[in-house]
Formats: C-alpha cells, sequence, structure tokens
C-alpha cells in the first residue's frame, strides 16, 4: 500500500471534524508517524499534506485562513469558498460563466506544466502559494516576487540510464553549472491582462538566470502576439503558449491526479496531445542576483527550499526531482 492509500485510511481517524479545531502540521505529522508503517520523512508527509488537501475527494481539508488540517466532509465541500488563493489580476480574461471556476483551471494548468517541464536535463520547483504564511498572499509584493514554479536545467549533467549525472569535473569547469528559470504560468491572456502577466513574469524572475511567461490557450489577437513579442525581445522574458482550451483543461482530472500519473501515461494522455507554440526566447543571464535572493530567502522560506535541493544534487552528483528529494529527508 502506497503512503496515499495509507493517508487515506489514517486521517479520518485522527483529524478534528470542526475547522476551529484544526491540527497544525507539525502536529499531524506526529500522529500519523506513529500508524504508518514505513519511516517517511516530515517533508514527505508535509507535501502529501498539502497535495491531497487541494483534491476534494481527500479526507484532509486545510483552514482557509491561517493553518490546520480538519477533517473534509460533504457540508464542508458545499460550504466552503473555492479559491486556491489566485490574485485578483490573474483572473482578467476568464469568460463569465465557465464549467469550472478560474482557480481550478489555473491549479490543473500550474500541476500540468510542473510535470511538462521535466525534460532531460531539467527538473521542475513546485512552488505551493496555498502553503505560503499567513499573511504573505494578502501582501501586495508577494505575487511579484514569488513565481509559481522554478525549472532548473543542469548543464553539466550527462543522462544514464539511473538518470541525470552530474560529472565533477565538468561542474568545476561549466559556470554556472545550472540555469534556473523563474516561470509565470497563467490559463488566459487579453487586451486587458497581457501586459500586467508579463511584467509580473519578469518581476518574478529578476534574481533568477532567466524568465518565463506560459500561457495555457492559444492567443488568438496578433496585435497581443506582436506586442508580446516586442516585450519578450526588449526584457528577455521568454513567452510561450499551448494549443489547449478552458473545456480541455476542466475536464483534466484535479491537480493530485496530474502530478501523481506515472510518466507514460502523463506523455500519452496530455503532453504529446498538445503544442507549445513559442513568441519569444528567454535571455539566459549568467549569474544569479545573490543581493536580491538573499532578501527573498528571509521573507519566503520557498526560495531557502530551492537552494537546499540544489545543494543535495550537487552532494550525491545525481540530479533528482523535488518530490524524490524531499523523500530523502536532507538538511543542509
Amino acid at each position: 500500500m502506497n503512503l496515499r492509500e495509507q493517508l487515506k485510511e489514517i486521517l479520518p481517524n485522527v483529524l478534528p471534524k470542526s475547522p476551529a479545531e484544526s491540527i497544525k502540521g507539525t502536529k499531524l505529522i506526529e500522529m500519523v508517524k506513529r500508524k504508518l508503517s514505513h519511516g517517511y520523512s516530515d517533508a514527505t508527509l508535509r507535501y502529501h499534506f498539502s497535495v491531497m488537501s487541494c483534491d476534494p475527494t481527500s479526507p484532509i481539508a486545510k483552514v482557509e485562513q491561517g493553518q490546520g488540517y480538519f477533517l473534509r466532509t460533504a457540508r464542508h465541500e458545499l460550504l466552503r469558498p473555492r479559491q486556491p488563493r489566485l490574485h485578483q489580476e490573474s483572473l482578467e480574461g476568464f469568460p463569465d460563466g465557465g464549467s469550472e471556476s478560474p482557480e481550478h483551471l489555473w491549479a490543473k494548468f500550474q500541476a500540468f506544466y510542473e510535470r511538462y517541464a521535466n525534460q532531460d536535463r531539467a527538473f521542475s520547483f513546485p512552488v505551493r502559494h496555498e502553503d505560503a504564511e499567513v499573511g504573505q498572499q494578502d501582501d501586495v509584493s508577494y505575487g511579484w516576487a514569488v513565481p509559481d514554479g522554478v525549472v532548473v536545467s543542469w548543464r553539466s549533467g550527462q543522462l544514464s540510464e539511473s538518470g541525470v549525472k552530474l560529472v565533477p569535473e565538468l561542474l568545476c569547469l561549466e559556470q554556472p553549472s545550472f540555469n534556473l528559470t523563474s516561470t509565470k504560468v497563467t490559463v488566459s491572456v487579453n487586451a486587458d491582462n497581457y501586459r500586467h502577466e508579463f511584467f509580473q513574469a519578469l518581476s518574478n524572475g529578476a534574481w533568477a538566470h532567466a524568465s518565463e511567461l506560459v500561457v495555457a490557450t492559444e492567443i488568438l489577437d496578433d496585435y497581443i502576439i506582436e506586442d508580446l513579442r516586442r516585450l519578450s525581445n526588449r526584457f528577455g522574458v521568454g513567452v510561450s503558449y499551448f494549443s489547449l482550451n478552458e473545456q480541455q483543461i476542466a475536464g483534466w482530472d484535479v491537480p493530485e491526479a496530474i502530478l501523481e500519473l506515472p510518466e507514460d501515461e502523463f506523455d500519452r494522455a496530455l503532453r504529446d496531445t498538445v503544442q507549445l507554440h513559442r513568441i519569444g526566447s528567454a535571455k539566459i543571464g549568467q549569474v544569479l542576483d545573490w543581493d536580491h535572493l538573499n532578501q527573498l530567502i528571509t521573507k519566503y522560506p520557498v526560495f531557502d527550499d530551492i537552494f537546499r535541493w540544489i545543494h543535495y544534487c550537487l552532494m550525491r552528483k545525481q540530479a533528482c526531482n523535488f518530490v524524490d528529494f524531499e523523500s530523502a529527508s536532507y538538511n543542509a
């Protein structure tokens, strides 16, 4: 029985039924560990709590304001506001009366792109906005500082049967040995919001080697495409869009299911059915803005997680995805 199946059996017996009596993650981890058949790390359990709390079919739910988990019920599903904390500006461009809320379309596309970006020597870091500390999401600067994802591309990595090996001799010779690309994902853009989305992508990645804006649905307005191409050339932000439509995304399973699809099934059902159109390529810088990064790491713990993951890969001389890193309980 895998961890998710075990949690589905254990959580209903330990979670409180009322949001007012919610349990914080640290305490819940202690309670669950006593009942598990395998010694999973705190990071792995915390990750599964976070992902499962976004799945309306799972037994665990997260409080809307603040921190803590409780038992999901049918009544809770009917009453709770369905908003995974997406900034209002990012909702512009969605047609009214869609079959699914803009927030859920966005969450599904974020999960899709997280998987899509994992190719060859590239590995994606998942940014879970719902895990931001209390009050951070309400800070206007949050949406302009924290990206929707980060992709690390190992320039010195050698592909092998066991994955991407990091050769020490090449790591010493090549500076930098990896590229970090900040990504902003959005479901659709129109005349009202495309500049906002572009410049937020630029701001999100001011610290990184490169920045990308990735749009799920086709951009039909030639003027918007040309202006985005001009902005891309001017500021160096990569811009691309997929040949998806909102009905397709609405038909996808919940984000958790997308993230857990076996690689061959993901390729067959999703990756191979879409086409990526590039409007402008990202300009790759040679150095990270460490002064900026130090400020971000102090304020937003997610940035610290990125570099702990990279440090772990360098120490092992083997690249790995972030889920495997979390399972390793590594402390740099």
